[in-house]
């Protein structure tokens, strides 16, 4: 691969489908976005990252490109306005023709072998299409969002109003015991998202309707449909030090959070379901965002972005 280009599409595609192709799309990421890389570039295995900047307004690609050595395996392709998350994720798929794809968030950093034990599990179950990683915080705690279900109206409802602590089936199952080896789920984390190309072009990719939020949910959904298996690969460990992108403009974040909750529900679930209870759900979905707003507000005015990684 070629240094490090200036112009978007300047670097030469890596020429081999062995390599793992690392998608990354990058939005005012700071000095994780070169962190995040390098522990990429120093995964085991032949990797190719693929960078894509949604027109960040900080220095993130600048602090990439003098951090990285000449011959990094890296293209940078440059958006000149933010496409949202999911069009970037295609865009940068489309980049590469490894027949193994990752999408990596721009504050997540894996461990050496994270890629590596991914990728064996995908090999050694040839209906699974996706597997996800153990996702920790900078405090080395397990996030939520590791072990989960889908978001049907019931399990939601649980976890807002508590009843999920009191064992109600929710939608968090971090409090289950971890298990020792890949297990089949309904979801994993979206920082981390290690699939099979085959099954990633089966179902389309990401849908591009999805500006920010939801939209693993959503693939999650359809690769599930076309028959292929989810795994939580727990050996696979990676660190995230979340809402890294979302902290230039939190309000903004939120409002797309709730446009995904809108699209996924109408989507996949309201049709399930008899009226008014798909009025209801819609109707709680912006109440929701109406009685978090002032709270967001509020806390956006002292708000900073995660601290840098070590």
């Amino acid at each position: 691969m070629a240094p490090l280009p200036g112009q978007p599409g300047s670097a030469s595609r890596m020429n081999t489908t062995d390599a793992t192709g690392v998608v990354i799309v990058n939005y005012n990421a700071g000095n994780w976005l070169p962190r995040c890389v390098e522990a990429v570039a120093e995964s085991a295995g032949p990797v190719e990252i693929i960078v894509v900047d949604n027109a960040s307004t900080d220095d993130s690609v600048e602090r990439l490109c003098a951090a990285l050595p000449m011959a990094a395996p890296v293209e940078v392709v440059r958006n000149t306005a933010n496409t949202g998350y999911a069009r970037a994720c295609n865009q940068g798929a489309a980049q590469t023709e490894a027949f193994t794809l990752v999408f990596l968030n721009p504050d997540c950093i894996v461990e050496s072998d994270t890629l590596a034990i991914l990728r064996r599990a995908l090999d050694e179950d040839s209906r699974a299409g996706l597997a996800g990683a153990l996702i920790l915080d900078p405090g080395g705690s397990e996030q939520r969002a590791v072990r989960r279900r889908l978001p049907t109206p019931g399990r939601a409802l649980s976890t807002l109003s508590g009843l999920e602590r009191l064992g109600v089936g929710g939608i968090n199952a971090a409090s289950d015991p971890l298990p020792a080896h890949p297990v089949e789920v309904e979801a994993v984390s979206g920082a981390l998202l290690c699939l099979r190309r085959q099954a990633f072009d089966a179902v389309g990719g990401f849908d591009e309707d999805y500006f920010l939020h939801c939209e693993d949910l959503d693939l999650f959904v359809r690769l599930r449909a076309g028959g292929w298996k989810l795994l939580l690969v727990p050996a696979a460990r990676a660190m995230h030090g979340l809402g890294v992108s979302s902290a230039s403009a939190p309000l903004r974040a939120w409002w797309y959070k709730h446009l995904g909750m809108h699209r996924f529900y109408r989507r996949h679930l309201a049709t399930q379901q008899s009226w008014p209870v798909p009025w209801l759900v819609l109707a709680g979905i912006w109440l929701r965002w109406a009685l978090l707003m002032p709270w967001v507000a509020v806390r956006s005015l002292g708000a900073h972005q995660p601290a840098d990684p070590d």
